[in-house]
């Protein structure tokens, strides 16, 4: 039976990766470790004994074996450190989560490790499992606590970072501040212009979910630390001029941003920080070739890519055929996804072509927009609009394009959803409306799920360009009279990324696909 939430009691941290594959299949959710001083073994079962502190910059090697260890764990893992820095010596074991159930990694009877259950867990469940051990599948010799270098706790230190979707290198940065922090952790937070030079950063979480996500863990792993969390808008934030700080922790790939804080507050007249840098963990399991070696965020980003970023919504129509709403800034990919779900059996409505389809001579939308924009934007020669010159006015002209897309937009909706019963009387279980202004026209209302197309901004111009034959500026023009990638991407349940070589957006569509079908009506219901 898989548990939700698990703790491993780890009193010989070099026998964790042997017990991996056992905690893999009893767990799904959240992982915490408690490391226990081998000291404390007589002492496991006994109600008032108080667990050894952990003494902090000494526990730090063991605590990022322990992360590295993990990262092949599909867990949220969390080294508990509640020791480091108490005031006073400590019974009891602190959790936001309600724990199922606890490992140990010494074979103990049951009644000791209940009654450890019973008397230092303070939040488990009522029918919290005990399991002992035993058999790791290697012989390992007991260690004690791996030390590191002899180094003393700050009161004051600082780090930053993005610190998006949290991962195994963040939790061993935070936790490694954490363990050098007597008072007060100072973490500046990337914000604003910075986050665009990262790898997809329309999908970084915003802000403040990020900053709630950085105080949680720290508030759960070392609950006696002072935590202040700030947004980063430039490479040195609060550290050029807080005079209270001491040290800066930072990765190999921020070294330089270190060395920056400091020559900055030798300006500023300030004693220089002491740099401590934390190895990056490494990526032992690339999903893609175009990922980072290193465990990263950019490396989560791109795996989101074709996957259900969130619940779709229930329109009021019915849920066969399914409908599809894929959207996407100009020279997004859109049609390059399209085609591929048509392969895959979609039926596809290119909602774009069809409105061009409802201003040609004889169609209900002809009179309306000639008569608005006037003759000047028709073909001398065959009478029809002209797209390049009607495209020429609204590209530079927002209200004249509101114009055209309030005549527009409702005769293009009447003729998809007359596609759309055409498709359902063929059989179609699965229908995509393929739109570059869903959102704008609210078509989304209508859909079943939400699929976003985008590329980034600068990549955009240049496609549009070279495409329509058009300048910088013109091309400018038209990507940003649209949604943004951001805006679009809020409203998306399926994003797709076609910034890299084909194959990669076979596999993102793919990916999406294989997901659909297990969100599907089944034939009959």
């Amino acid at each position: 039976m898989m548990r939700k939430t698990g703790m491993f009691i780890c009193t010989n941290p070099s026998k964790f990766v042997s017990f991996i594959p056992q905690i893999q299949k009893g767990i799904n959710t959240t992982l915490y470790i408690q490391f226990l001083h081998k000291n404390n073994l007589p002492l496991i079962g006994k109600k008032d004994a108080s667990i050894s502190l952990i003494q902090g910059p000494k526990f730090s090697s063991t605590m990022q074996l322990l992360y590295k260890n993990s990262v092949c764990l599909n867990l949220d893992v969390r080294v508990l450190l509640g020791g480091v820095g108490a005031k006073c010596p400590i019974y009891t074991i602190s959790t936001k989560k309600s724990i199922d159930i606890v490992y140990f990694d010494v074979d103990l009877n049951k009644d000791v490790m209940e009654s450890f259950i019973r008397n230092r867990i303070e939040n488990c469940s009522s029918n919290c499992q005990p399991v002992a051990l035993v058999d790791g599948g290697s012989e390992s010799t007991a260690v004690d606590v791996v030390e590191c270098e002899e180094e003393e706790q700050s009161n004051h230190v600082a780090l930053g970072g993005t610190f998006d979707r949290l991962h195994t290198g963040h939790k061993m940065l935070l936790s490694e501040a954490a363990l050098l922090t007597k008072k007060r952790l100072l973490i500046g937070l990337t914000d604003t212009e910075m986050l665009k030079t990262k790898i997809l950063w329309e999908l970084i979480q915003p802000y403040n979910e990020r900053a709630e996500n950085v105080r949680k863990f720290l508030e759960e792993v070392r609950p006696n630390l002072e935590v202040n969390v700030v947004p980063l808008n430039d490479v040195y934030g609060p550290t050029k001029d807080d005079r209270d700080l001491e040290v800066l922790i930072v990765s190999p790939e921020t070294m330089k941003g270190g060395q920056k804080v400091n020559e900055m507050r030798q300006k500023n007249g300030l004693d220089p920080l002491k740099i401590r840098s934390i190895q990056l963990v490494t990526e032992d399991l690339k999903c893609w070739d175009v990922e980072e070696e290193k465990v990263s965020s950019s490396n989560g980003r791109l795996r989101l890519l074709g996957t259900l970023l969130k619940e779709p919504e229930k329109p009021n129509r019915p849920r066969i055929p399914y409908i599809i709403g894929l959207t996407g800034g100009i020279a997004s990919g859109k049609t390059s996804v399209s085609r591929r779900l048509g392969k895959y059996g979609a039926t596809v409505i290119d909602a774009d072509k069809v409105a061009h389809t409802v201003y040609c001579k004889g169609e209900p939308g002809y009179d309306s927009v000639v008569k608005h924009f006037g003759e000047v934007i028709l073909n001398p020669d065959t009478k029809e609009i002209d797209r390049r010159k009607l495209g020429s006015i609204i590209f530079a002209d927002k209200h004249q394009r509101e114009c055209l897309n309030s005549l527009l937009w409702p005769l293009i909706l009447i003729k998809c959803e007359s596609l759309i019963e055409k498709a359902a009387t063929e059989g179609s279980r699965v229908v995509v409306i393929e739109a570059s202004l869903l959102i704008e026209a609210q078509w989304n209302k209508s859909c079943h799920e939400i699929w976003t197309c985008f590329v980034p901004v600068p990549e955009a111009v240049k496609l549009v360009q070279e495409r329509n034959q058009l300048s910088v500026e013109e091309a400018t023009a038209r990507v940003n009279s649209q949604l943004t990638n951001t805006e679009r991407i809020e409203k998306a349940n399926v994003v797709f990324s076609t910034l890299w070589p084909p194959e990669y957006t076979d596999l993102q569509v793919e990916r999406a696909w294989k997901g659909l079908q297990t969100r599907l009506p089944a034939c009959g219901s």
